[in-house]
């Protein structure tokens, strides 16, 4: 499951590097941020972008959520198609994740 999941994030992650967002991954969060010139902006130099560009980073963010929720939505019915009752375990734990 650990590698699945992996695989998933990084799918995101390449996804989101292509539009020149960057992807943060922490214990149980993920978070998005725009790049310029290969460099993360902080909140103070994204707040001076112009709002068109704010905008458009956060519409693509949204794609990119949502992409992501398809992915980790595929992860869970593969589990829950395994024929062992480990999937099934796996998949009561990530509802408790709320995954």
């Amino acid at each position: 499951f650990n590698q699945c999941y992996n695989n998933a994030i990084d799918a995101v992650e390449k996804k989101a590097l292509a539009l020149n967002i960057s992807l943060f991954r922490d214990s149980d969060t993920i978070t998005f941020a725009p790049l310029r010139d290969g460099k993360t902006l902080n909140d103070e130099q994204f707040t001076q972008l112009p709002q068109q560009e704010r905008d458009a980073f956060h519409q693509q963010v949204e794609e990119l959520e949502e992409f992501m929720a398809d992915l980790l939505l595929e992860l869970i019915l593969w589990i829950k198609e395994q024929p062992s009752n480990r999937g099934e375990r796996r998949l009561e734990r990530m509802r408790k994740l709320g995954v």
